[in-house]
């Protein structure tokens, strides 16, 4: 396979990876396997999978929208391939499995094989996943992380082997677990926070953790980080005589570009603005 065209190698993303390829000619392609889960995803141009299954080999075709799940340590051989743009999204069993803690029975989770699927959720999911690495992760891991996580639960929900457990409202987090996550969230700003991080505070797996958490709070972790560090960047703006790439530095924007853009979206100014107006 060529190098591809976009990948989020850089981005800190754990237990999860993205890569795009776009190939035109033809490429010869050898037998593979990927010790993790494999979402590919068909963007343009035609490609052909060869699969073992039951008493011998099946070739499946792919086109614009199509997709396979392949689960770790399933062989296939891609071929002719001569115009292809493919997205494959790359998922370790451990994340998977994490995400499933409290809703399987058991802690293995067994992925069954789609050769072709046609999935909205996924492909909505894998193409945010997408934009994300295009804009060189701009929102953050804990947004990606967001995700890959509600991904993993869709596929141990729909395409897994195990039995799932009763799930029963639990509501949103208790109060004392809410203030703790909270202080902590205020407390680190700065960093590139996990939803795992803030998960393991209150002991609960990411899936529950981040349902409860948006119960609580009326927001998604990755969008109630943004807005704390938003309401940061007005304390600083009004009151530090910080400049705006040091606020960005901060509160953990990748540059002063990134603040700005998130800023206008939640203020509707500029810091530049804001700070003109505020201490006129």
């Amino acid at each position: 396979m060529p190098a591809p065209v976009c990948t989020s190698d850089k981005l800190r993303w754990t237990g999860f990876k993205l890569e795009r390829f776009v190939v035109s000619g033809d490429v010869p392609l050898a037998e593979k396997f990927y010790p993790s889960h494999v979402i590919g995803i068909a963007l343009g141009g035609k490609l052909k999978n060869n699969f073992p299954v039951t008493g011998g080999r099946r070739d499946v075709s792919y086109r614009h929208g199509e997709s396979l799940l392949c689960p770790a340590g399933l062989s296939h051989t891609a071929y002719e391939p001569r115009e292809m743009d493919l997205l494959m999204v790359y998922i370790e069993p451990g994340f998977v499995e994490r995400a499933a803690r409290d809703t399987v029975a058991g802690g293995r989770v067994e992925i069954v094989p789609q050769l072709k699927l046609e999935d909205d959720f996924i492909s909505d999911i894998s193409r945010y996943l997408l934009r994300e690495a295009e804009a060189s992760g701009e929102s953050g891991v804990l947004y990606a992380e967001s995700l890959m996580t509600a991904l993993a639960a869709h596929l141990v929900k729909n395409y897994s082997a195990e039995r799932l457990l009763p799930q029963n409202s639990k509501g949103g987090l208790a109060k004392h677990k809410l203030r703790l996550v909270v202080e902590f969230i205020n407390e680190h700003l700065s960093e590139n926070l996990s939803l795992n991080t803030l998960a393991a505070l209150c002991d609960l797996s990411v899936v529950h953790f981040a349902k409860a958490f948006k119960q609580s709070t009326g927001l998604a972790p990755h969008a109630f980080v943004n807005l704390r560090r938003i309401e940061r960047a007005k304390e600083l703006l009004q009151k530090s005589d910080l400049t705006v790439t040091e606020i960005a530095a901060t509160l953990g924007f990748t540059d002063h570009s990134h603040l700005a853009k998130v800023f206008r979206r939640c203020v509707g100014s500029s810091p530049t603005v804001y700070q003109s107006e505020i201490r006129s």
